[in-house]
């Protein structure tokens, strides 16, 4: 679990501290503060030792197929610390295109990239799409450049350099990010999926299959009452969600609105990411008012007995209230803050941190801690 955060640099963000972290962390702030990147890049943080995912949608914000992922990520190097389960850690990401004679053709293109000069096959990181491909050791790449990742302390692996090069669907990493064995980390943005993605299909059977339905059909019920079963169907070939809620007939499960999608993503995810880190952008969005109590009370569950830490960002009171109230009265030793983000005189991002007794008086005193 990530104790301390420290971002040097990301976005618009620098030489921003947050702590001390715990399990289920709802940080608050006024628009355009960096709430939305500060969770960014915790997620960043936790998945460190990966640096294809750089260039993911969720962060970039973009459609893009830019070679350099720092483009859209502030512009300059990203600089990340913290202490994870009481051991401090750094991660540094730089690019550098190529710009050395030597590595041109003579007609002043990039020479390309020989891939899998002495494999059968060659893993490419396929940053536009999200997962690995395969190239045949005969295809050339155009080389556009390195990612540089430089890590303090780590025992799991080297300083990791890598050429990027133009793969078939866009920028790829020549060769594969080193793998450490690591829990899973998910970023959840603010807008439900529609249709339901191929993620969310595959997160969902396994989810059913450690037993999770009952509580995703129990939270779905809160906005939906007449849901009484989710299964997955082939249609047209391809598999999707439908939900039986007492008709003739299923019905996609988009059809029962926004907020029965974004809620149930937001259950099959915190399955998905057990024992390591889950990021929810604005969780109230979509999500009517009433349904926040027991959002919470299953974010609390599901936090504990799958041993996830959260990190979920709010503009509602309302969505403070239900977060603070679901805690229950042990609220001096329950695992869950509140961080709010201000912009100080100077320009600088900071955060307060409200616990215990300290965030129970700031709300029975009406201070605005959104």
């Amino acid at each position: 679990m990530i104790e301390q955060f420290e971002v040097i640099s990301y976005k618009g963000l620098r030489d921003f501290s947050l702590g001390p972290l715990q399990r289920v962390n709802l940080v608050t702030g006024p628009n355009g503060v960096g709430k939305t990147s500060l969770a960014e890049a915790l997620w960043l943080f936790h998945g460190r030792y990966n640096p294809s995912i750089l260039w993911n949608l969720h962060i970039q914000r973009r459609a893009m197929n830019e070679p350099n992922p720092l483009v859209g990520l502030g512009g300059c190097p990203v600089e990340l610390r913290g202490s994870e389960d009481g051991v401090h850690y750094g991660a540094k990401f730089e690019y550098d295109e190529v710009m050395q004679p030597s590595q041109e053709r003579a007609d002043g293109s990039p020479k390309a990239a020989a891939v899998a000069e002495d494999a059968p096959g060659y893993r490419l990181a396929n940053v536009a799409q999200g997962s690995p491909e395969w190239a045949s050791p005969s295809l050339n790449f155009p080389f556009l450049g390195w990612v540089r990742a430089g890590y303090s302390p780590d025992p799991y692996v080297d300083d990791y350099d890598s050429e990027v090069v133009l793969g078939p669907t866009g920028p790829a990493l020549a060769r594969p990010a080193p793998q450490s064995q690591r829990p899973t980390s998910i970023i959840v943005t603010r807008d439900a999926p529609f249709p339901v993605n191929p993620d969310t299909l595959e997160r969902f059977s396994n989810m059913v299959a450690r037993g999770g339905k009952r509580h995703l059909l129990d939270i779905l019920r809160v906005i939906q009452p007449h849901i009484r079963d989710i299964e997955i169907l082939s249609h047209q070939g391809s598999p999707s969600l439908w939900a039986d809620v007492g008709a003739d007939e299923l019905l996609p499960v988009e059809a029962a609105g926004g907020g029965v999608v974004r809620l149930l993503g937001l259950v099959v995810n915190f399955f998905a990411a057990r024992g390591g880190l889950i990021v929810i952008d604005e969780i109230e969005n979509g999500i009517h008012h009433s349904a926040l109590p027991e959002l919470w009370r299953q974010i609390k569950d599901l936090s504990a007995r799958l041993d996830v830490q959260s990190v979920i960002t709010t503009h509602s009171i309302e969505c403070v209230r239900a977060a603070v109230a679901a805690q229950g009265d042990d609220q001096a030793t329950a695992d869950f803050v509140v961080h709010r983000m201000y912009q100080a005189e100077d320009g600088m991002r900071r955060s307060l941190t409200y616990a215990g007794d300290k965030l129970m008086a700031t709300l029975d005193m009406g201070f605005d801690i959104r």
